[in-house]
């Protein structure tokens, strides 16, 4: 019982987002798996896999818990952490070009995915200030005083919302791209 129990929670851990309560053991278990792996290419290989699956949690918490969402600094810190940790692969071994190669490749292709989730949830929030700007012009001209001023607070909150968005997506690239250039040098030196 004590085992199906342990396969179950690491089962469950494994779909935890940052933020969740089990997202920690999720990490580890990833941590582990990384200390056992036995080349620089498995290792090349799972952190590209344990990257995309950062993406794919950025994307989700982005969906799910809008820009504010608990862990979407964690998952995009452990996203670049795996990134650039693979440009140190990367400089420490040559016969890993072509792998390197392939991975930017990959890192582009995600990248594109996260920008595009980003760009999502930023058309989300304006077009809830659109519709919130539109009903505090009814409001105003009902002379809903009460119902202007809620409103007003509510587009300032999106106003807000627009700008940690704008600043996490503007953190994320230029992190992403400092290490995308350190793979660049890479290949040039090579």
């Amino acid at each position: 019982a004590l085992g199906v129990g342990s396969v179950a929670t690491v089962a469950a851990a494994d779909k935890a987002k940052p933020g969740d309560i089990l997202y920690p053991l999720d990490t580890s278990i990833e941590n582990v798996r990384l200390a056992v792996v036995t080349s620089s290419e498995s290792e090349v290989e799972l952190r590209t896999s344990v990257a995309a699956e950062r993406v794919s949690e950025i994307e989700q918490l982005l969906q799910e818990r809008g820009v504010e969402a608990l862990g979407l600094d964690v998952a995009l810190n452990n996203l670049i952490a795996h990134k650039t940790a693979v440009a140190n692969l990367v400089a420490q071994r040559q016969e890993l070009q072509a792998q390197a190669k392939a991975l930017e490749d990959l890192f582009e292709q995600k990248e594109d995915k996260l920008e595009a989730a980003f760009r999502a949830a930023k058309l989300e929030l304006k077009q809830k200030r659109t519709n919130f700007k539109i009903q505090l012009a009814n409001a105003i001209a009902s002379g809903d005083t009460t119902k202007a001023e809620s409103l007003r607070a509510q587009i300032a909150q999106i106003e807000a919302q627009l700008d940690v968005l704008e600043a996490q997506e503007e953190a994320a690239e230029e992190a992403l791209e400092a290490e995308e250039e350190k793979l660049e040098a890479q290949f040039e030196a090579e």
